[in-house]
């Protein structure tokens, strides 16, 4: 399947992705302060109560950005999008569920830790869900994390197996 762009032509245009750059490090540099400012939430909210809270003032955000930016006409939902747009929107809803109740047991820097994966997983299922294709390039931080993952699960075996051993005969 081919990516038709933002506007849904399929026409070649010279790419200038300094301003996508832009963008998606700003957006990461605030997406970023996520677990220090939820686990301050959290201390006064249950996860369930959290994730409300945090979806609606998101959603709230995000439409001041859009009407303040002129862009409001163009916030149209298609008809046969609806549908993917609510199980997207129930996976949506169970992760951060997921993800708020962990973190309120967890230390923000370890949950951190644990969500650096996610960028693996948005990559194989860009594949399989959206016909992306990766070149060999972009591999590779695919296979950095997925080794050091499963470098550290080794660890965890060896060390669990080497407390075990030698087998004490009773």
């Amino acid at each position: 399947m081919k990516n038709k762009g933002y506007y849904g032509s399929a026409a070649k245009a010279p790419r200038d992705n300094t301003k996508g750059f832009l963008y998606a490090l700003g957006g990461t540099l605030l997406v970023s302060t996520n677990y220090i400012t939820a686990k301050y939430g959290l201390r006064a909210l249950n996860p369930e109560t959290f994730s409300v809270v945090w979806t609606c003032a998101a959603s709230l955000y995000a439409l001041l950005v859009i009407t303040f930016s002129g862009r409001l006409r163009q916030l149209v939902i298609p008809a046969r999008s609806i549908r993917s747009i609510v199980i997207l929107g129930l996976a949506t809803g169970i992760g951060m569920l997921l993800a708020w109740s962990g973190l309120s047991m967890l230390d923000p820097s370890f949950a951190s830790f644990l969500w650096r994966f996610s960028p693996v997983l948005i990559i194989v299922l860009s594949v399989l869900f959206l016909g992306e294709r990766l070149r060999f390039i972009e591999i590779i931080p695919i296979a950095v994390p997925s080794g050091c993952v499963r470098e550290r699960v080794c660890q965890l075996r060896f060390r669990r197996l080497r407390h075990q051993w030698p087998p004490r005969i009773r």
